[in-house]
């Protein structure tokens, strides 16, 4: 019999280890020496599941591979400006979609509130696209909270949308100690954070 993984769950391989995101309730599961059960992210079960993968399995054939990407490996340029009054009211945005979008929400809630994710690769952004990233960023600085990626990248995500800026919403996963993060990326540039940093982390999803 085929097996492949759930439809909610993703895979990522470090070297033999496994790393699992299950969307259903938003937990990572870490299997050591595992990387071999899998081929991620085709999410084919290569092996007679043990009962360890058995909940993140299903039998039949997987569907095609989702979208994956390396960590970018340029930051956005950061055009200087003065903060502005158009700042502080984004940042009042930020506030209400908190309330609206995030509070209690899973990450499978907040990807589905992000909206459609682009179908294929970006380009990278121009220098009107950079100046509306920039300007995004900003107004998270009045944002209380935003220190943590998984909220900074959603609000940040919504209002580049708002202003016609797409991006993909990148997770990833290390190992040894264990840690997840996320961020946002255009083809090769990370729009909010440190490409140095990224160089640890394995995707394990796109949105």
């Amino acid at each position: 019999m085929e097996w492949s993984l759930a439809p909610q769950v993703h895979a990522a391989k470090i070297a033999d280890d496994l790393v699992l995101l299950d969307l259903g309730s938003g937990a990572y599961q870490c299997l050591p020496g595992a990387a071999f059960l899998v081929d991620a992210p085709v999410r084919r079960v290569l092996n007679e599941p043990p009962p360890v993968l058995a909940p993140f399995v299903r039998p039949g054939a997987p569907p095609p591979p989702p979208l994956m990407l390396q960590p970018g490996s340029r930051a956005a340029s950061r055009p200087d400006r003065p903060l502005r009054g158009a700042d502080a009211i984004a940042a009042f945005r930020h506030l209400g979609r908190m309330g609206r979008f995030y509070a209690g929400r899973s990450v499978r809630a907040l990807i589905e509130a992000a909206g459609p994710r682009p179908t294929g690769l970006l380009p990278t952004p121009d220098p009107e696209a950079c100046a509306e990233i920039a300007a995004a960023r900003r107004a998270l600085v009045f944002t209380p909270g935003t220190g943590k990626c998984l909220l900074r990248s959603f609000l940040l995500l919504l209002e580049l949308r708002e202003r016609g800026v797409n991006a993909h919403w990148v997770f990833g996963v290390r190992t040894w100690p264990f840690a997840a993060h996320c961020w946002l990326q255009a083809g090769e540039v990370v729009l909010d954070d440190h490409p140095d940093r990224l160089r640890a982390f394995t995707p394990i999803l796109v949105a």
